[in-house]
């Protein structure tokens, strides 16, 4: 009976190591996820890191407590960036234009109605509406579309990136005693309208073309009035180099 005693296991005193190992890589673990985000969700890593620090499951109870409460402590000192500083359409588009930080307050906070600003693989598109721009079946700026323009270029004139101003129409021809026999004509005439005004607000002509497409890149059907008026439509597009 006293050698099946010898024999049996008893408390190893160094039993917690290996708990405390697997710690270890967990915090690390975590620590590598914080680095890799772009912005780390600080709540909830404080939420991990808490049921670590004020005692967890059974098998945590052997950890070293006092080390997991300084990790704990190292969170509660991570300040939250503010509204302000989070990263914002607007920012990522300055970034993208290489703007200098003193001109990014230049960056208009909201396009006027009948401008929007999208992102599409080839580069930033500001798009104006033909409606806001032109009078039906006509290539004349009205006052409203230079003052549009005008709040375009301000987007365009801190960076040097080559910009395609780019006319299109809907499936509508125009009006066939008009001065342009069909939509590719009428969708250049209006282009170049806005380039020529582009060049006025002081975008570089170096930086410019224009492209006529007419009728044949509509963002979507021509079905209905509401889908004709979003087809008709000039664009600037802020070239991108490809990563």
């Amino acid at each position: 009976m006293a050698r099946d005693k010898d024999q049996g296991g008893g408390f190893n005193p160094l039993g917690w190591m290996v708990t405390f190992g697997d710690l270890i890589t967990l915090l690390l673990t975590f620590f590598v996820m914080l680095l890799a985000m772009r912005q780390p969700e600080i709540q909830k890593l404080k939420a991990v890191f808490g049921i670590f620090a004020h005692g967890g499951p059974a098998p945590l109870a052997l950890s070293d407590k006092a080390k997991i409460q300084d990790v704990q402590r190292l969170l509660d000192s991570i300040r939250q960036p503010t509204a302000e500083e989070l990263t914002s359409p607007q920012q990522e588009l300055a970034r993208k234009l290489e703007l200098p930080p003193s001109q990014e307050g230049t960056l208009p906070g909201a396009l006027q109605p009948g401008l929007n600003l999208r992102s599409e693989r080839r580069g930033m598109v500001i798009t104006l509406a033909n409606d806001l721009l032109f009078a039906p079946g006509r290539a004349e700026l009205s006052p409203r579309a230079r003052q549009a323009i005008r709040q375009a270029a301000q987007i365009l004139r801190y960076g040097d990136q080559p910009v395609s101003v780019e006319g299109h129409t809907d499936n509508v021809p125009p009006p066939a005693k008009g001065p342009y026999p069909d939509n590719w004509s009428l969708s250049l005439a209006r282009a170049e309208a806005v380039l020529h005004q582009l060049i006025k607000e002081g975008i570089a002509p170096s930086r410019l073309r224009v492209a006529a497409l007419g009728d044949t890149r509509p963002l979507v059907p021509n079905d209905t009035p509401q889908h004709r008026a979003m087809n008709r439509r000039t664009e600037i597009v802020i070239l991108m180099p490809n990563p």
